[in-house]
């Protein structure tokens, strides 16, 4: 499935002042790293964030979110992670506990750096639901 065009949502509000770009990535294979997707600058004003157009029951994606990775600022932004939608119904796969989910290297102990491994092959996806059912 190839997502083309991107609008804001009512529902979603994943975007927050510091995020820089949010990239809705679907799933066109079993893996989400590999596929080539559109982006959106994020809402400087904390506007409901972007919703890939055109979703229909059955799409699976996530999210990266881009920004400033500044942890002493509190700002975590890694697009090397996916993340699941939070308002999303449906979820599907499993948690392969790994330490590419981590933001941070994990073996490091230290919290303050910054991991460039890509989490999707370990974490869940969200799914688009049919509304009729909810």
């Amino acid at each position: 499935m190839q997502l083309e065009s991107i609008q804001p949502a009512e529902s979603n509000k994943a975007c927050s002042r510091r995020d820089r770009r949010i990239t809705p990535a679907p799933r066109a294979s079993s893996d989400l790293a590999a596929s080539p997707t559109p982006s959106v600058p994020a809402d400087p004003l904390n506007q409901p964030g972007p919703k890939p157009a055109g979703q229909v029951t059955g799409t699976i994606y996530g999210y990266r979110v881009h920004g400033p990775y500044e942890p002493e600022a509190g700002h975590r932004f890694n697009p090397n992670k996916l993340l699941i939608d939070p308002y999303a119904k449906g979820l599907v796969g499993t948690i392969e506990w790994n330490p590419a989910l981590f933001g941070y290297k994990m073996e490091t102990g230290d919290d303050l750096t910054f991991d460039g491994r890509d989490s999707a092959s370990y974490t869940r996806r969200s799914r688009v639901i049919d509304p009729a059912f909810t």
